[in-house]
């Protein structure tokens, strides 16, 4: 494979990701989501400096965390928010004389 092939590849990849009408994560084909990241992946050698490619990635690599049970790290921002207010304040009174 040569850097013309994987610049092909992507392109094919980034023209089937904006056919998918919004919400993408609802309307996205799991499988198909799986082989184009496992694509891109074999690609990314050749395309790695390129900011299209890099955004992507991150943006097909979002909605696979979202459509799989159990691999994304926080599901909503109300869960952050609790963890935050699980964490001990300490305050300092000032000594008066």
């Amino acid at each position: 494979m040569d850097e013309q092939e994987a610049l092909k590849i992507f392109h094919d990849i980034k023209s089937e990701y904006d056919s998918i009408p919004s919400p993408k994560y609802r309307h996205v084909n799991l499988e198909k989501l799986t082989i184009h990241l496992e694509r891109l992946d074999q690609i990314k050698d050749y395309l790695k400096e390129n900011m299209a490619f890099v955004r992507l990635i991150n943006a097909l690599s979002q909605i696979y965390k979202r459509l799989i049970p159990g691999e994304a790290s926080w599901n909503n921002t109300s869960e952050i928010r609790a963890c935050w207010s699980n964490t001990s304040i300490i305050q300092y009174k000032p000594e008066i004389d």
